[in-house]
C-alpha cells in the first residue's frame, strides 16, 4: 500500500516534467532550431557505373539489345564505358525510360 501511494505522489511531477519535455519538442519548436538550407543548387544524385550496367543488363535481358545500343549510341558510344560520368544521371534516366 506504501508503495502505490507512493507513486502517486511522483506521477504529477512525472507528468509536469514529460509534459515540459513533450512542448520543448514539438514540430512548431524544432523548426526554428533546424537550419535552413541556403544554397540554391539542387542536390546531385550519384548514379554509378554498377548501378547503370544493372539497369542495361535488365533491359538487355528482355529482348530490348537494340534499345540499349541506341541509347548508348546517343551519348556517343557504344558501350558503357565510353560514357562520361557526368552523362551517368542522364543515361539512367534514358535507360528507365526505355
Amino acid at each position: 500500500m506504501n508503495r502505490i501511494t507512493l507513486d502517486l505522489e511522483f506521477t504529477p511531477k512525472v507528468i509536469q516534467l514529460l509534459s515540459g519535455l513533450i512542448g520543448e519538442n514539438t514540430p512548431a519548436n524544432t523548426a526554428q532550431t533546424v537550419p535552413e538550407n541556403t544554397e540554391d543548387k539542387p542536390t546531385e544524385e550519384v548514379v554509378t557505373k554498377d548501378e547503370l550496367r544493372k539497369y542495361a543488363l535488365k533491359l538487355s535481358r528482355a529482348g530490348k539489345q537494340d534499345i540499349v545500343k541506341g541509347i548508348f549510341n546517343r551519348f556517343g558510344t557504344e558501350k558503357l564505358s565510353g560514357v562520361k560520368e557526368s552523362d551517368y544521371p542522364l543515361l539512367k534516366q534514358a535507360l528507365l525510360n526505355a
